[in-house]
């Protein structure tokens, strides 16, 4: 399902997508078809569907976070940026960045270590300056890790985290969405019911509405509030 802007080329030479999601570099909501990135057992493949009879494999991203990005792939057309965070054990959790000027060929600018923290989903701000990446532990009881990690990418070259928000028991996160006007994040809660039966410390699901102003402001030590 596409979504965000959609002014890159018009000719829908640039998309992304794993095994789950899809999001467009272009336009390809007015049905073109370009190169896609595939997420793999431990890579992500870029693919050139621009002639849709000759379908190609031009590179390969097997960078750490590349290794398995679960719902965590994003593109932002605006800025050309690409960005994963590694989902699971053993290694250390890992957030990279590709810049996509060329989407054939993206080039990878930060590469970070996250310790302690097991990426699953990750979405741009509208600006393209922040990427927020969730984090949760499926199993009980719960581990302390749920919650994001908001990095700047302001500077593709230096990216760098703002901060690790762990969040309350009660509102362990899946996906995350954010406000166009970004003020606002939205997360959906990851409950009991697709988890085991004993699994007795996770609320239903649901949505969470969070206050991101103060990451958003790059105001010191930011605080993240749960309106509702």
């Amino acid at each position: 399902y596409p979504h965000g802007e959609q002014d890159w080329r018009e000719r829908g030479e640039c998309a992304q997508g794993n095994r789950d999601v899809e999001s467009a570099l272009d336009d390809t909501a007015n049905g073109s078809v370009g190169p896609h990135l595939l997420a793999a057992e431990g890579t992500v493949a870029v693919v050139d569907a621009s002639d849709r009879r000759r379908i190609k494999s031009t590179t390969y991203l097997e960078s750490p976070a590349m290794v398995n990005v679960n719902e965590s792939l994003e593109a932002h057309q605006g800025r050309k940026l690409v960005a994963a965070m590694k989902m699971g054990p053993p290694a250390q959790g890992t957030f990279d960045l590709y810049e996509a000027t060329d989407c054939r060929r993206p080039v990878l600018k930060s590469s970070l270590v996250v310790p302690g923290f097991d990426g699953h989903a990750g979405r741009f701000t509208k600006d393209g300056r922040t990427y927020y990446g969730t984090s949760n532990s499926y199993n009980p009881p719960p581990k302390g890790d749920d919650g994001f990690i908001a990095v700047d990418v302001t500077d593709p070259a230096h990216a760098s985290v703002i901060t690790r928000w762990r969040s309350p028991v009660d509102v362990p996160p899946h996906d995350i969405a954010i406000s166009e006007d970004m003020p606002r994040a939205y997360i959906g809660i990851l409950g009991h019911p697709l988890r085991v039966p004993t699994d007795v410390h996770r609320e239903a699901n649901g949505m969470a509405i969070l206050d991101i102003s103060d990451i958003q402001s790059r105001k010191p030590n930011p605080q993240v509030r749960v309106l509702g």
